[in-house]
């Protein structure tokens, strides 16, 4: 079965909200995830979210998946995680709606083994910016038992 941990606020923020549906749709196709809120009492503390979403949320957040899995963080880089470096994979999971990036971005970017975002325009924002490690297009999820298109 394949495994990913995945960080992410677990909030109704746009970060917390894609995060959650990323973690809903790969826990739906058979992954095991690992879910790590972006602080620790997130899930305890945040109103609003269907009690769906806390009930699932409090359980992956207790799975631990092996050690070689990928580690996705759906956050700022300002609040990367490197401590992780070197023992798995890091992928950086940064939408950002802007025509450039900060300087102290790009460094933590960079640092990341690589980069997702959700579109072309995003990814070849980044290029531009000067990202040099791999920068992939994952589009959000479209949930389509709340959206019928």
């Amino acid at each position: 079965m394949p495994s990913i941990k995945w960080r992410c606020p677990v909030d109704l923020s746009g970060y917390g909200t894609s995060g959650m549906d990323y973690v809903r749709a790969l826990d739906l196709a058979g992954w095991e995830v690992e879910l790590v809120p972006h602080k620790a009492s997130e899930i305890l503390w945040c109103r609003n979210l269907s009690l769906d979403t806390i009930q699932r949320a409090n359980l992956l957040s207790g799975n631990r998946v092996s050690s070689d899995s990928p580690y996705v963080q759906q956050c700022v880089p300002d609040t990367y995680d490197f401590s992780e470096k070197g023992k798995r994979k890091l992928i950086g999971y940064t939408p950002f709606e802007a025509l450039g990036i900060p300087d102290r971005w790009r460094i933590k970017m960079n640092k990341m083994d690589e980069i997702w975002c959700p579109s072309a325009w995003n990814r070849d924002m980044y290029l531009n910016s000067g990202i040099e490690v791999p920068v992939r297009v994952v589009p959000h999820i479209v949930r389509t038992d709340i959206f019928h298109p």
